[in-house]
């Protein structure tokens, strides 16, 4: 704006000499395209006419100039200058002494890339026409100018000017700022060429301001203060639309200082439900390659000023480097404690790549999981450590790396666990790599410690192969301490071995690799090494109790069985030999020659689930489900997983097969509201177990896995399909271990189909694609 009547201010001399019949308009056009191709300004006016005695009205004055990549245009509507009548008297030079700008527009725009360029001449004369014509007359030739004196100050009065800015990339003003009036004081041979005044007007938001010059103490450079009447909404400022609401109370301006600085005092930021931030200052300083944001403490705050959110940001800075291409933020989040989070990042356009870290002393993770909404995925913790990430976008690869040690955390993970996991000490180390176009996963170092046992290592890679994934993980510990081991996991995890004594130390390693496409081929290993003994189990899963004959004593503890009476017991050795054949055939084929855990079965199973798209078969062997039916209940999640693997493995290191075997065909439920196979063998064929065909135990073989739902319907007359099936798949079994011939397979399997089993004659019902064509549904 400065520029803009400045330019209009030089030039009145020649309007005034206008205004002398001796001359005429075509002198005040060469003089006006002189004057603005020597400043690269491109310059019109409409029309001018006298003012007063001493003065030149311009009107619709238009004004184009860039400077680099800024461009400013101004439309204003008119322009009054006035004679320097100390000029006149002292001099004897027509000199501007003031200038007055009433209307208009004025923009500031940057546009990056836009070369600056010494503007080509109007395609129409400068020449305004004058509102009363005068005579042309040929101006006799110049003499040899003489030497310019020094501008004398001149006095800029603006009234009522609409100002906007567009600094792109930065979003537009949505509104203008409006100068109701302002005043300075151009003085082009003085170190500050231009000295405000004073001014006042209203902000973009409608919020009415006033502008004065303030001292600062540290700087030399002229300071303004825009005080608004009221806190004004910056963020209705621009023609951007955001989360929350942005005001402040009061703007300092520094133009002059190097970097310029434009100072925010007060700011809150407002989000929804009430809740806002607050910070004392933040300020925008720019340099000529540099721009700096910088925010003081930011604090969060409820609608009755009360502190909400315990954290604080510190010390933040945004600082944009044009030269360097660079961008950088870091700063501090203080917990409200001791704990501290610091945090950089770098973003480099010229390389593409974008870098973070993080370090973390003692910081707290409740208060913000909480307003994250995340605190029932991480309810409290207190973390030390370093993160650090960095992502190349060209060429789709993010580098990942943890190393925190957190204690005193609670974490909440559905799938291992129904309820929130406690860990006293849990130290997490992690190297990855990830492409997330290419879906593409690599872990070269992982590591968890739980207090003092450990770590447990894990490494692998999943990379997509377009139809599915080829991945190879593996998980190893060695030299674990089972005692030290189980104290540190979280109680949800280990409750069934505490108040166990263990002596020894043991290490593993499972090992997994194949193609998500190919599920048989699919490869898994598993193996352990040390030696462990237990000197005496935990009162919630008490395995020696169970150990001779008969049923265990009535106050069996920890388990969550009814007791089972000694008249309602059947004895292992009194059980024909095709009762456990078939019941392994069913549920364990290999029941006899694994040590409680079928790993290849576990390998079917999984590749069965990952064919099928979903959880349908689980790979337990006759051990885990005594277990699961001992001491566990019927969540399925990992924790009941692991419980379930370390009662299996105390059973079979203290049970013979034999043994385990009598306690689950007479304490495992076979139908809705009874357990046991005496129970059952009366209550589907009214016989005594010891008398079951294998048709009958192939039958309970079959609804085992869901004895409540598949029981039900046997009593009631009908055999689900899918029952059907795991019937033919048990006797195909009988076949393979050759308890059957094939012609006795061919044999009961038609009589099955048949719905007969034994004296029953049940209706096949449907329950899956599988079954026979107009099949009833199953009730």
């Amino acid at each position: 704006m400065a520029l803009c009547v400045g330019l209009l201010a030089l030039a009145m001399l020649a309007g005034y000499a206008a205004r002398l019949p001796v001359l005429g308009g075509d002198l005040v056009a060469a003089e006006m395209e002189r004057f603005a191709r020597r400043h690269r300004v491109n310059l019109r006016v409409k029309t001018y006419q006298p003012l007063g005695l001493t003065g030149l009205r311009f009107e619709g004055v238009e004004v184009r100039a860039r400077r680099g990549d800024y461009l400013l245009e101004a439309d204003l509507d008119e322009v009054d200058v006035r004679v320097s009548m100390q000029a006149l008297f002292t001099r004897g030079e027509v000199y501007p002494g003031e200038v007055e700008v009433h209307g208009g527009d004025i923009r500031l725009t940057r546009q990056p890339g836009v070369a600056a360029r010494t503007p080509e001449p109007p395609p129409e004369s400068t020449s305004a026409t004058p509102a009363k014509s005068t005579k042309s007359q040929e101006t006799p030739p110049a003499s040899k100018p003489a030497k310019p004196s020094a501008p004398l100050p001149l006095l800029t009065i603006v009234h009522d000017v609409r100002m906007s800015v567009d600094f792109a990339p930065l979003p537009a003003m949505q509104r203008p700022l409006w100068v109701q009036r302002a005043d300075f004081l151009i003085a082009p041979g003085r170190p500050t060429p231009v000295e405000f005044r004073h001014a006042y007007g209203q902000m973009p938001d409608g919020t009415s301001f006033a502008i004065k010059e303030v001292a600062d103490a540290g700087n030399e450079a002229a300071t303004y203060l825009i005080q608004p009447r009221e806190p004004t909404r910056i963020d209705r400022w621009f023609n951007i639309h955001l989360p929350f609401a942005v005001s402040t109370e009061s703007m300092t301006l520094c133009p002059q200082c190097s970097p310029a600085v434009f100072a925010l005092k007060e700011v809150e930021f407002a989000a929804g439900h009430g809740v806002r931030a607050r910070s004392d200052l933040m300020s925008l300083s720019a340099g000529k390659n540099e721009v700096r944001l910088n925010l003081a403490t930011v604090s969060v705050v409820d609608g009755e000023g009360s502190v909400v959110f315990p954290y604080e940001l510190a010390n933040f800075e945004l600082q944009y480097d044009a030269l360097a291409r660079t961008t950088i933020v870091q700063g501090e989040v203080e917990d409200g404690q001791s704990g501290v989070a610091s945090f950089s990042a770098n973003w480099s356009s010229t390389w593409g790549v974008l870098t973070s870290h993080i370090l973390l002393k003692d910081f707290q993770s409740a208060p913000a999981s909480k307003t994250l909404g995340l605190g029932h995925a991480v309810a409290r913790g207190v973390h030390s450590g370093e993160v650090e990430l960095s992502y190349e976008p060209a060429l789709d690869l993010v580098e990942f790396s943890l190393d925190v040690d957190s204690r005193d955390l609670v974490v909440s993970l559905p799938l291992v666990n129904d309820e929130p996991l406690e860990f006293a000490q849990l130290g997490l180390e992690l190297d990855a790599l990830f492409q997330p176009m290419a879906r593409t996963l690599s872990v070269n170092r992982g590591a968890a410690t739980l207090g003092q046992a450990g770590p447990v290592r894990l490494d692998g890679y999943a990379v997509d192969a377009g139809a599915g994934f080829i991945f190879d993980i593996s998980l190893a510990a060695e030299n674990l301490h089972p005692q030290a081991l189980r104290d540190a996991m979280p109680l949800s995890l280990s409750k069934l071995a505490r108040g166990s004594n263990f002596e020894g130390e043991f290490g593993f390693e499972i090992a997994t690799s194949g193609h998500t496409r190919f599920p048989a081929d699919i490869a898994l290993s598993v193996g352990f090494e040390g030696d462990v003994s237990v000197l005496g189990d935990s009162r919630r899963a008490d395995v020696l109790v169970l150990a001779g004959t008969g049923p265990p004593s009535i106050d069996l503890p920890g388990t969550l069985v009814n007791a089972i009476a000694l008249e309602d017991w059947v004895d292992y050795e009194a059980l024909p030999m095709r009762v456990p054949l078939v019941l392994a055939a069913a549920e364990d084929a290999k029941f006899f020659k694994h040590e409680g855990f079928d790993w290849a079965g576990l390998r079917r199973a999984i590749a069965f689930n990952i064919e099928q798209g979903a959880l349908k078969r689980g790979g337990s062997t006759l051990s885990q489900q005594l277990s699961k039916n001992l001491f566990l209940d019927r969540e399925r999640t990992l924790a009941r997983k692991l419980q379930e693997a370390y009662v299996t493995w105390r059973l079979e290191r203290e049970l013979s097969k034999e043994r385990i075997l009598e306690l689950y065909v007479n304490m495992v439920e076979w139908g809705p509201g009874f357990q046991g196979i005496r129970a059952a063998a009366q209550r589907y064929f009214k016989v005594p177990a010891e008398e079951l065909s294998i048709a009958q135990t192939a039958l309970l073989g079959a609804i085992l896995p869901g004895p409540s739902i598949f029981g039900r319907q046997v009593l009631n007359g009908y055999l689900a399909s899918s029952r059907l099936e795991k019937i033919e798949h048990i006797l195909s079994n009988l076949r393979f271990m050759k308890i059957i011939t094939p012609p006795e397979y061919t044999e009961l399997y038609a009589e099955a189909k048949a719905g007969r089993i034994g004296d029953l004659q049940l209706t096949i019902c449907a329950d899956d694609s599988n079954a026979p064509g107009g099949a009833p549904r199953c009730p």
